[in-house]
């Protein structure tokens, strides 16, 4: 019996540590401007894919982590400007791309909702807003499949 209650320990906190790994909230206030999948490039208007989704929102709008990780990048990275990427465990990885400034060093360890940066424009981008990417093992999944239906607030 103690084997047993052992075992489903090991499985419950296993789930547990999972559901906080899982990103699950929206990272920043704003509107869908960009959605995940097959677009028209805003700079060159061919066909591309997008792998994440836009969230526009003011500049300086607070960018929150969405799990439960550890910061494995702050950075400048090419057309994605100022970029976040954060190491959830499991295979699951996020991105938060073109802010104005990081809140978070490489190595910090953040919770769901922890303050990481704030929004801005920099590298390849339009206008204010948060390009969010999730990574499942190595490939890019819809972040739409793991957020809440409502959308973020409008920034006003």
């Amino acid at each position: 019996l103690d084997h047993r209650l052992r075992v489903v320990q090991r499985g419950v906190a296993q789930r547990e540590a999972l559901a906080e790994a899982t990103p699950t909230m929206w990272p920043t206030d704003g509107w869908l401007s960009a959605a995940y999948g097959y677009r028209s490039d805003p700079f060159t208007g061919e066909r591309e894919f997008h792998p994440a989704v836009d969230i526009s929102t003011r500049r300086g709008q607070p960018v929150y982590a969405t799990a439960l990780g550890r910061v494995s990048a702050a950075s400048r990275s090419g057309n994605y400007g100022n970029l976040i990427e954060i190491d959830h465990g499991f295979g699951l990885n996020t991105r938060y791309g073109h802010l104005a400034q990081f809140a978070v060093d490489p190595g910090d360890t953040v919770g769901r909702g922890d303050l990481i940066g704030y929004a801005g424009a920099t590298g390849r981008a339009t206008g204010y807003h948060v390009h969010y990417e999730v990574w499942a093992n190595g490939r890019t999944i819809n972040p739409l499949r793991l957020l809440p239906e409502s959308r973020p607030a409008s920034a006003n």
